[in-house]
């Protein structure tokens, strides 16, 4: 085969690749796009990127991150807020904090103005996008266990259930319970990672559990050194029991 016709199958098959990209990519609207999306693209692929962004058909966020909204007759539509936390963040180890993890879970009707966003590594919020990131460095079980939102979002809210739990203790344990059957929420993996929570949570999580009828789960939870956080996180969810 000669150098010529390698040049032209080499060339035919990059254009057969950028044009899958290019159906792919816009044929989805409402959706980032990464280079890890990709799985080791081509050249072809990368200039194919750059090529959609130039026509209007991807925004850059950031290096390696495009926005593909839908087409409105005003231009493409912004990216949903919380589509853009866990785009920049990743969903492994990062989940909705304080009031936004009771509003997350149901437990609340207060959708706070500023998302509240816990992430295992110090961020910084990008422009024009209202959320405040607060950093969980220390619990590396969140990321060990792969939590999703929700299962973080729990995490959180046990920790602050006082000031943003609305729901009664018996109607919010109710609402836990029907996200665990719905698969929500997987008390298993939440267990796992509670290892490195503070005592305050662990103590809180364990009574949880046995309010829910978890009693080989609650076993799991280490506990805190502190009589007094276990005999407080029982009073809390005695009701429930």
């Amino acid at each position: 085969m000669s150098q010529e016709e390698v040049y032209f199958m080499q060339r035919e098959t990059d254009n057969r690749t950028a044009g899958d990209l290019r159906r792919r990519v816009l044929s989805t609207p409402s959706r980032y796009w990464s280079i890890d999306d990709l799985d080791d693209p081509s050249p072809a692929e990368l200039r194919e990127l750059s090529r959609i962004v130039q026509a209007g058909g991807l925004v850059r966020v950031r290096r390696g991150l495009y926005w593909r909204g839908a087409l409105t007759p005003f231009g493409m539509s912004p990216p949903h807020e919380v589509a853009t936390v866990q785009a920049l963040v990743g969903v492994s180890g990062s989940g909705p904090a304080e009031a936004s993890a009771a509003a997350e879970l149901g437990l609340s009707t207060q959708v706070p103005a500023t998302a509240v966003i816990a992430t295992s590594r110090r961020m910084s919020a990008p422009p024009d996008v209202a959320v405040r990131f607060v950093t969980r460095s220390a619990r590396v079980g969140r990321t060990v266990a792969r939590l999703r939102p929700a299962e973080i979002a729990l995490l959180e809210v046990l920790d602050s259930w006082e000031v943003t739990v609305e729901l009664t203790v018996l109607e919010a344990v109710a609402r836990i319970r029907d996200l665990a059957r719905s698969e929500v929420i997987d008390f298993a993996r939440v267990v796992r990672a509670s290892s490195t929570e503070p005592a305050l949570i662990r103590a809180r999580l364990r009574a949880l559990l046995m309010s829910l009828g978890e009693g080989e789960l609650a076993s799991q939870v280490t506990r805190a050194r502190t009589r007094r956080l276990t005999d407080e996180a029982l009073d809390l969810f005695g009701d429930a029991t």
